[in-house]
Parts: structure tokens; C-alpha cells; sequence
């Protein structure tokens, strides 16, 4: 093919209008887009000048540039094409100086500018348009550099934050922003950057940051900013632009809010009291107060009814109480009920309550506060009074039996002390001695059924002395088989050895009394329960666990086949008025009087118990194991080993008893000076010219008590010794202010043995 022909026909499929012209501007060739865009034909065109297709005052321009054009050099220019009908189009045009066969020519390239020209015109209609609204809306737009300097702010600027556009964009980034919020923005924008290397990042990405940033007052504007990155040709973020939204107003309704829900929030989450609500019968709400009363998390709450945790027993009053409320007639603000918790246990509360509305429908706000430990405490004050008042019934009944069994005593008294002087004048052989010794023996187990019958009433107290466990137990069995009953069968098992101790007889009654009448009163029906004793040896871990001496000790051991206890009750037997019988049935007393007398005596108690399977009791008393010789004193030898020869005045009022003791004391060899009452015994005291040894005075009299007589006579006698005696327990005394352990002190009923033994003690003292 002929390069010509090739080139010619490339020329003319481009879509580029190409002239060429003579030097004159005679149109030379022209391809086919030159057609295209000129309106003209081939044949048309060659037949014409250049410039009858150029605009009015374009002619020159074109002339004025084929003039600069050296050889084979290339000029563009902007130019105006006149078309065939007779529109003016703009276009560039790339003028080129070219030589074919030692002839010159230009070579036109005529590019439509059109379109150029009408994106120009649209770009600058959309920069103004742009500009009017960037001016005229309310939220601030801007555009920084990655210093974050400004390059651009709109007008809103002068608005929120107060500035002038100029001013604004003369100011220093550190003075824009607090450092804070400053050094915030270069943490997000080395992020964002980093970002930036990630192959899956949008390149389009808005961002929405909140910061604060000062006013021209010096106050911070709280602004809600849109952010992206604008981008060179290449890609890169080169700037920042933005919509700042004041968001200042709306902040300060937020914080108001926030402080308004916070101090709700402290309220319903500090205070004591649950604050709850419901609606359509199923919660919303729950407070710490109420999660902690009830067992639930607040989710467990939520999912469910309202009256899930309400007491079946309790519903149709809280329904009656809703009812008159919504219905406006005059109900209760507060009321009590109970509630179950997650665990199943019944708590008493007292709930206050309103009808709100919630989300446009009413809804039950209400507040409970937890009362079980108050139900429990009124309840306990309760059974305490009905104790109290039983206990008031129990000590007039004690103090009536008290006075009666003191009377009683003192004819106990006079008969077993004459049944003693009686024998001193029988002699062995003689058939009255038999008959007289039965009389002082009935006598003598009189008082001592008189004295256990005041123990269990707890109105005795024995003297502390050393003696067989075996023996004081083996004297109550009979008294016990009645307190027991006929169906419940005793067996009494004691260890073949002497079990000596340091404590009252009295005590050691107490002790069986009270367990064996709750043994009674754990069996149903038929029973058994079984008292025996041993000796036990208590190694150092054992007494470190007791707080107890190691050691020899007597074991007394109760136990019956009763209905027995769990380990919650076993915990509390011994409180003081703890007790598992219903109102009026004991006081609760028993077991902590047990405990209290064991503890005072060096020892300790284990109790072992199963539901259903009986309770066994193991009281641990220390044994006496230091050897000593105690004297065992027939009647006959009394009046020979205690003798004396002192001077003895005697006070009581009771004119049988003083006779008797009278007697018996010249019988040992004393002189006996005898006074019917206080004031007889001070005039003998006062008229008597000898020395008097020893004053023997009943504690309690008509007219004066035995201290304050005792304090007279020792006023005119100085040396004299003092003996008090009462028939009278310890806690009468006390009411007298008088302490039976800081005397010598002798209890009625006396023997002849226990008077001399003493008297002559307190005399060689």
C-alpha cells in the first residue's frame, strides 16, 4: 500500500479536524472530522481561505501567530471557528509550521473546546452555588492542611465561634483547640494515616469525632465534625475538610440529663431501700436494694411476673390495696406483706407505692423496705413478754412455795435437831432409840425433798463441797421417774467408782433436772432415757479446745431416742432464751443455766444429735484427785470432838429452834446466851460484863436484819466472831444486800453435827 494513501486514510478516521493551508491561508486539505465539525463539505472547503471559517477578530490573531511560527515549530492557541451556519464554536488550535518539497504549509489541529468550555462555565456556576451555601448554612465548613492549619472556613464560623473569616485563618492551631483535644486530633490523624496502607481501606471514609474548641470570648464550643481527607492527583491525602455542628446547646441538655439520671441513678442504687418497677404486671426495673432482697440479677427480674415473688397468702390483699388506688378511693400508702426470694425464703417487707407513667402507659412505681429482722425482733419481744409474764407467774409461785418451804423447814429443823437431842439420852438397846432415829430420818429426807422440790423451782442453792456424783444422782432418780412419766422408761447406769467433785449438790440437780425434762419432752409417746457417769481423761488438744485444763474428769452422760435436732438448733440451744417449745411451754432458760454452771465449775459440754435419732448430752466436770483424810462424824462422838468453852450469844427469832440450838451448845460445853430478837440480844450484849466470843444471828428477823445487829454488837464486844444462819436462798439474801460468800454463813436446817463442826471452825479462825 502507498504510505500516502496510509497516512491519508489514518488522518481522516482520526477525530481531530486537520487543515492544512497554503502560506496565504488557502485551504490545502482537510480530513474528514474537519467536516464534521466546520459544516461543511470536502469540496466546499477546498475552495475556500482560512479565514472565512475563522470568527470576526480571530483573522488577525491567526495571522499574528503563522508570523512567530519558525520552521517546523508548533504553536497552540485558543480560537473561534466559524461554522457553515454561522455558529461560533470554541476551539484550541495547534498551529505547526511543516515543508513539503521546498514548499511551506501549515498544518491546523483544531480541537473542539466546547465541552471544555461549558465545564468551565459549570465549574465556575458551581463554585458560586458552592459558595452560597457554604455561606449560608449553620454549620461551619473548613478545609486544613495534615498541620491542621486552615485554608478555608465559611462564613458560619463568625457565628459559633465569633470570629472574622480573616481572623479565624490568621490564628495558631494551639490556640484553636484546648491541648487536650489537640493532641487527640494528631492521635486520630496518625491512626487514620496508618490506616491509609491498609488494602481494603475506604478511600471515602467519613469520619464523625466530637471535640470542643474556643470561642473568641475564650469559652469552648462543643462541635460534632464530619471529617475526610481531599486528595492529590495521586491519591494521597493532602488535607483535611469538614462540617463543624454546634453541638453546644444540645451538650448542655445532655449533661443536664446525665446529672439528672445520675443523681437518679445514686438515689436508686444507694439507698436501702428497693426501688422497682412494673408494667403490664411484668418488671422494668430493679434496683441493687431490690436484686439483694430478692436473689435475682436484674435480667432474672425483668423476664418475670410481678407476682412471682409475691406470697400466695398475700396476693389478694396488694390486688385489694392496687384496686382502691386505681379506683381513687383513700387506701393505705404503706403496707406490709412478704415476698419470696430466688432461694425460697419468706422476708417481710413494707412497700409504698404509686401509679406513673411510663412510655405513655401507667405503670406501678414502687419502694419496699426490708422488715424480716424487724418482724423477727417484734416477734422475739413478743414471746419474750409472754416469757416475762410466765417467768412473773413462775416467781410469785416460787416466792409463795419459798416462804412456805422456809416454814416448813424450820419445823423440820426443830424435829430432826430434837430427834438428835434425844438420842444423846437413849441409850443403845433401848427399843425408843429405834423409833426416834426413824423421826430424825424422816425428818432429815423431808428436808432433802424439800430442798431438790426449791432446786427445780430454782429457789436453792447448796454449799459448795466435795462430793460423789454417783450419790447426788442416785438420790434423784426416784424424783426424776416422776418428773418423766410412767411412759418413758429411766435407766440409771453409774460407773463403779467414787466420781469426787468440787460443787454444790444443788447444781449438780439443776443439771439433771433440766436435761432430762427436755429429753422427756423430746420423745413422742414411748421412750428412753439413760443417765450414766464415767471417768475420762481429757488429752491437751481436746482441753485447747474447750478452753479447759487437761485432766482427770467425771463424765455425766443424758441421752434419749427422742426426735432429736439439726445442726441450726443444736447452734443456739445454749442462748438464753432460745427453746423449740411453743409459747408457754418453758422459758428457754434451762439449758443455758446448765451451761453456765459447768463452765463455773472448770468444765465443758459436748452434745451429739440427728434428727429422728435422739440427743445425747456429755456434761465434763474436772474430778478432785488431791488425797486427803476427810473425818466421817458418828452423832454419839459429836458433842466429844467439837467441844468448847467460849461464850455464845444466839439470836433467832423462832423460839422452838432457839431452844433447840441453845441445847445443843451447852451439851459441847459452851455458855449460851439466848435473845428472842434483835433488840433483846443488843441489851444483853450491852449489859453482859464478860467477854462473848461469838455471835450465831438469823440473817433475816423483824425489826433488824442479822448484818446490821452484828455490826452493833461487835461495837461493844471487838473481838467477837460472827455466824449468820437462814433458811432463805441465796438470791432472798441479795435482795438484802447480803453476799452469803463474804460471811461465815450457816444454812438452815441444822444438824447437830454441821452447828458444832462450824462453830468450832469459825471460833479458831
Amino acid at each position: 500500500m502507498n504510505d500516502s494513501i496510509l497516512y491519508n486514510d489514518i488522518i481522516d478516521d482520526i477525530n481531530i479536524a486537520v487543515f492544512i493551508t497554503k502560506q496565504d491561508g488557502t485551504i490545502f486539505y482537510v480530513n474528514n472530522f474537519a467536516c464534521t465539525l466546520s459544516g461543511y463539505s470536502k469540496e466546499e472547503l477546498l475552495t475556500m481561505h482560512i479565514h472565512d471559517i475563522s470568527a470576526p477578530d480571530f483573522t488577525e490573531l491567526f495571522i499574528k501567530n503563522i508570523k512567530k511560527l519558525n520552521r517546523n515549530e508548533s504553536l497552540i492557541i485558543e480560537y473561534a471557528l466559524k461554522k457553515k451556519d454561522g455558529e461560533n464554536i470554541p476551539v484550541d488550535i495547534i498551529l505547526h509550521s511543516i515543508t513539503h518539497k521546498d514548499t511551506g504549509y501549515i498544518a491546523i489541529e483544531v480541537h473542539d473546546s466546547t465541552k471544555h468550555k461549558n465545564f468551565e462555565t459549570s465549574l465556575h456556576e458551581s463554585e458560586a452555588l458552592l459558595k452560597l451555601i457554604t455561606d449560608n448554612i449553620l454549620d461551619i465548613v473548613w478545609i486544613v492542611n495534615l498541620k491542621f492549619e486552615p485554608l478555608y472556613v465559611s462564613k458560619a464560623v463568625e457565628h459559633i465561634l465569633g470570629f472574622g473569616l480573616e481572623e479565624y485563618l490568621s490564628r495558631r492551631v494551639v490556640d484553636r483547640y484546648p491541648p487536650e483535644v489537640l493532641q487527640e486530633m494528631y492521635a486520630q490523624l496518625l491512626e487514620e494515616l496508618e490506616n491509609e496502607q491498609k488494602p481494603d481501606i475506604d478511600k471515602n471514609r467519613t469520619k464523625i469525632i466530637e471535640i470542643q474548641e474556643f470561642r473568641k470570648d475564650g469559652s469552648l464550643a462543643d462541635l460534632s465534625v464530619h471529617v475526610k481527607f481531599l486528595r492529590d492527583e495521586n491519591g494521597k491525602p493532602n488535607a483535611i475538610i469538614g462540617i463543624s455542628r454546634d453541638i453546644s446547646d444540645k451538650k448542655k441538655i445532655e449533661t443536664a440529663l446525665k446529672e439528672s439520671e445520675e443523681k437518679f441513678r445514686i438515689l436508686a442504687e444507694s439507698t436501702p431501700m428497693t426501688i422497682m418497677m412494673y408494667q403490664d404486671d411484668k418488671w422494668i426495673y430493679a434496683n441493687p436494694a431490690a436484686r439483694a432482697l430478692l436473689g435475682y440479677s436484674e435480667e432474672e427480674l425483668c423476664a418475670m411476673n410481678f407476682w412471682d415473688v409475691v406470697h400466695p397468702d398475700d396476693k389478694a390483699l396488694i390486688k385489694e390495696r392496687g384496686s382502691k388506688r386505681q379506683k381513687g378511693e383513700n387506701a393505705e400508702v404503706g403496707y406490709e406483706f412478704r415476698v419470696i426470694d430466688k432461694s425460697g425464703a419468706i422476708k417481710w417487707v413494707l412497700l409504698y407505692g404509686a401509679t406513673v407513667t411510663y412510655k405513655g402507659k401507667p405503670a406501678g412505681l414502687i419502694s419496699v423496705l426490708d422488715i424480716t429482722e424487724r418482724k423477727k425482733i417484734e416477734e422475739e419481744r413478743r414471746q419474750l413478754q409472754e416469757q416475762l409474764l410466765h417467768s412473773q407467774k413462775m416467781e410469785s409461785i416460787g416466792t409463795l412455795a419459798g416462804g412456805v418451804a422456809h416454814e416448813f423447814n424450820n419445823m423440820l429443823n426443830i424435829i430432826a435437831g430434837h430427834a438428835e437431842l434425844a438420842l444423846l439420852n437413849i441409850p443403845d438397846g433401848n427399843p425408843a432409840r429405834s423409833d426416834v432415829e426413824e423421826i430424825k430420818r424422816a425428818a432429815q429426807r423431808s428436808a432433802e425433798i424439800t430442798k431438790k422440790l426449791l432446786t427445780f423451782a430454782r429457789k436453792q442453792e447448796g454449799n459448795i463441797a466435795l462430793v460423789n456424783i454417783n450419790t447426788v444422782i442416785d438420790s434423784m432418780i426416784e424424783m426424776i421417774k416422776r418428773l418423766i412419766g410412767e411412759n418413758i422408761q429411766l435407766v440409771w447406769k453409774p460407773v463403779n467408782k467414787e466420781l469426787s467433785v468440787t460443787i454444790d449438790d444443788v447444781s449438780i440437780d439443776q443439771i439433771l433436772i433440766n436435761l432430762t425434762v427436755n429429753a422427756r419432752d423430746a420423745i413422742i409417746d414411748q421412750g428412753i432415757i439413760t443417765i450414766s457417769t464415767n471417768v475420762v481423761s481429757i488429752g491437751d488438744q481436746v482441753a485447747l479446745q474447750h478452753d479447759v485444763l487437761p485432766g482427770e474428769y467425771a463424765l455425766v452422760e443424758v441421752a434419749d431416742n427422742g426426735i432429736g435436732m439439726d445442726k441450726e438448733t443444736m447452734q443456739l440451744i445454749f442462748d438464753p432464751f432460745f427453746t423449740t417449745k411453743e409459747v408457754g411451754k418453758g422459758t428457754g432458760l434451762g439449758l443455758s443455766t446448765v451451761y453456765g454452771i459447768v463452765k463455773n465449775h472448770g468444765g465443758f459440754i459436748d452434745v451429739h444429735s440427728e434428727k429422728g435419732k435422739g440427743t445425747t448430752f456429755k456434761i465434763y466436770i474436772p474430778l478432785f484427785v488431791e488425797n486427803r483424810e476427810y473425818a466421817r462424824y458418828h452423832d454419839d462422838a459429836v458433842q466429844y470432838l467439837f467441844r468448847g468453852t467460849e461464850t455464845i450469844l444466839i439470836v433467832e427469832d423462832e423460839v422452838s429452834i432457839l431452844k433447840m440450838i441453845k441445847r445443843m451448845l451447852e451439851i459441847l460445853g459452851y455458855t449460851v446466851l439466848d435473845a428472842g430478837d434483835p433488840f433483846e440480844a443488843l441489851e444483853i450484849a450491852k449489859n453482859y460484863i464478860g467477854t462473848i466470843h461469838l455471835l450465831i444471828t438469823d440473817v433475816i428477823m423483824p425489826k433488824m436484819n442479822g448484818v446490821d445487829l452484828s455490826k452493833l454488837v461487835s461495837a461493844m464486844h471487838p473481838k467477837i466472831r460472827v455466824l449468820f444462819t437462814s433458811g432463805y436462798s441465796a438470791d432472798v439474801l441479795l435482795k438484802h444486800n447480803i453476799n452469803t460468800s463474804d460471811i461465815n454463813y450457816l444454812r438452815k436446817p441444822v444438824s447437830f453435827a454441821s452447828l458444832a463442826a462450824t462453830v468450832r471452825t469459825v471460833l479458831d479462825k
